[in-house]
């Protein structure tokens, strides 16, 4: 009996984990993909499936240095790198876990949430694909099972546990899925599920849009990130959510969230900027509590729904970057060069919002040299175009 395709592929990948598909990873390091010696000294012990899988598991690693704690020791391939939660965002979540016996991580994938959820309790993972499942097991040293969380029959593998996390898929024949309808499994799985056990963490795009998102009075939304982009948003079910009714942003890098209920920061009659202009946590920013920050009342929105806040006080806060406002005109690229090269100045970065203007486009227009590479913010003020010129501090 011939093997099927789903085998053939489990096979080699399995392969890659013994003593000889070890030797052949090592061998394959040292060689370029594109050096037709070294692949055809490698033809003479190993097949060229063989040889493909290698070089496959390679790139993965490298991909996943930036996102994982020990890549070398993991098996995937690039998909599954992409896909998966990065060792920081699972450990995070993890925790939540902690006091619960067992725990069902549905769409396991590489395992890169199980990895972290079998450092804090038990748990299984369960996937439609074998491959994955296999991969779930080396990677987490956890249980794995081949299952179709869609199929009625499922519910009593999984009902087995005291709480549930899913990775849905949001890719269809390579393309990134944005909407919550477009999940695979979707809002019907997701539904019963939570009717089959409430405690649950349903992992979504960090894009995702809040108001598709079938939330209950209880539920919890985290957007997640590590102060520069974001990775994912997680949807709190059940006693899961931590904090009912609130929206949470984190950064994990910082090792801090802030929860509270969507509010816009105070803005003042006529658009304007201060001394001090600040760029909020991206996280922060994206679960709409820009107006939660303890320091609030000295803060101001530069224009409703800019999103950057102005003032002539100094703030220090982990969830903000300050720029020193160094010079305000309104928005001309010849008076802003003209003013850069009297005052010996450069710009080092261009930022905008609502794509006001295309920042690679206006600093390909600006003089390459001079002192102090300053940020040049060019906004929209309602109708005006302003051009903020600044220099860059930190988040404090």
């Amino acid at each position: 009996m011939n093997a099927s395709p789903q085998q053939l592929r489990l096979a080699l990948w399995q392969y890659l984990a013994t003593q000889d598909g070890c030797q052949l990873i090592e061998a394959a390091a040292k060689i370029d993909q594109h050096d037709v010696a070294g692949l055809t000294k490698l033809r003479k012990t190993w097949s060229l499936e063989q040889i493909s899988a290698a070089m496959k598991l390679l790139d993965a690693r490298a991909r996943a240095t930036s996102k994982f704690e020990d890549p070398q020791r993991l098996i995937a391939d690039i998909e599954g790198v992409e896909q998966a939660s990065g060792t920081a965002i699972a450990r995070h979540k993890a925790a939540r876990f902690t006091d619960l016996g067992q725990v069902a991580d549905l769409c396991c994938g590489i395992g890169g949430d199980a990895i972290e959820l079998a450092r804090v309790t038990k748990v299984t993972g369960f996937d439609i694909d074998p491959t994955r499942v296999w991969m779930t097991e080396h990677n987490a040293h956890c249980p794995a099972r081949e299952l179709d969380i869609t199929d009625s029959s499922a519910q009593a593998s999984i009902k087995q546990s005291d709480a549930w996390h899913i990775d849905p898929s949001r890719r269809l024949h390579g393309k990134r899925l944005w909407n919550y309808a477009d999940l695979i499994p979707g809002d019907e799985t997701i539904r019963g599920l939570t009717q089959l056990l409430p405690q649950a963490a349903i992992k979504l795009g960090p894009g995702v849009d809040f108001e598709q998102i079938p939330l209950s009075k209880t539920d919890e939304v985290e957007v997640i990130g590590d102060g520069r982009r974001l990775y994912e948003t997680t949807w709190w079910r059940g006693t899961l959510a931590h904090h009912p009714g609130h929206y949470t942003a984190t950064n994990v890098s910082a090792g801090i969230s802030l929860s509270g209920i969507p509010q816009r920061p105070r803005f003042r009659a006529q658009p304007g900027i201060d001394g001090l202009l600040f760029e909020a946590d991206p996280a922060l920013e994206r679960a709409g509590l820009l107006g939660c920050l303890p320091e609030r009342e000295c803060l101001f929105e530069a224009a409703p729904g800019l999103g950057l806040l102005t003032s002539d006080t100094p703030v220090r806060s982990p969830w903000l970057r300050t720029y020193e406002v160094v010079h305000l005109m309104p928005w001309r690229t010849r008076n802003v060069r003209l003013w850069l090269n009297k005052n010996e100045y450069k710009v080092s970065t261009v930022r905008t919002r609502g794509k006001a203007v295309d920042p690679d486009a206006v600093s390909a227009t600006l003089p390459m040299s001079g002192k102090d590479g300053l940020v040049l913010f060019v906004l929209r003020l309602e109708k005006k175009m302003v051009a903020v010129l600044t220099k860059p501090g930190t988040s404090l």
